[in-house]
């Protein structure tokens, strides 16, 4: 009888223990202090809408990330902002401009880094078929998901934007890139940003 309480006891004590180590990584996890990134990336490649000839798309973006996982490789959370501005043309002089903004949110962890984001083109002119049009935030969504290696990151990322604008018909875009960039990275200033 006692050789099976002692068993139950053990097997109590082996149930318990990789939630306790659990517990002392997340209470040591918690006394660092925050990791942030600003970056910076460029993006070509192609754009395509229902009843337009397909387009190249070239976007330089600014990423601020109060929130990102220390490159150590343990997973983590990414939050922050994106910010740039965006040339698409076609054929025929079919053409764009726009300032995206959006939320991201995401997941970095071994080399790899994934992001979804909601925003808007908060600024936008279309020329298309000899009417030129322009809008003001004009919702968009995106996927990114790619490499992050050394502060480098090479990211694949899908868009969608509905292009609402006065003066020309509004139409769905959907962009395909290919993007490289760099985030400076670290711990925040010691008693904040002066």
């Amino acid at each position: 009888m006692r050789s099976r309480d002692m068993s139950v006891r053990l097997a109590c004590v082996l149930a318990v223990l990789p939630t306790a180590a659990h517990a002392q990584v997340a209470a040591a996890r918690a006394d660092e202090p925050p990791h942030v990134g600003l970056g910076v990336k460029l993006a070509v490649g192609e754009a395509v809408a229902n009843g337009l000839d397909n387009a190249w798309v070239a976007r330089l973006e600014y990423d601020l990330l109060p929130v990102l996982a220390p490159p150590d490789g343990r997973p983590g959370p990414l939050t922050g902002f994106t910010m740039g501005a965006e040339y698409w043309r076609a054929g025929h002089g079919t053409w764009g401009i726009a300032l995206p903004v959006q939320l991201v949110l995401g997941v970095r962890a071994a080399h790899v880094r994934v992001t979804g984001g909601l925003g808007a083109d908060v600024l936008l002119v279309d020329q298309v078929h000899g009417d030129t049009g322009v809008g003001f935030y004009a919702p968009l969504a995106c996927l990114s998901a790619g490499l992050d290696i050394h502060s480098v990151t090479v990211l694949a990322d899908v868009r969608v934007t509905r292009r609402w604008q006065i003066g020309a018909d509004d139409f769905t875009q959907w962009m395909f890139t290919l993007s490289v960039g760099y985030t400076k990275e670290g711990p925040p200033p010691k008693g904040g940003i002066k």
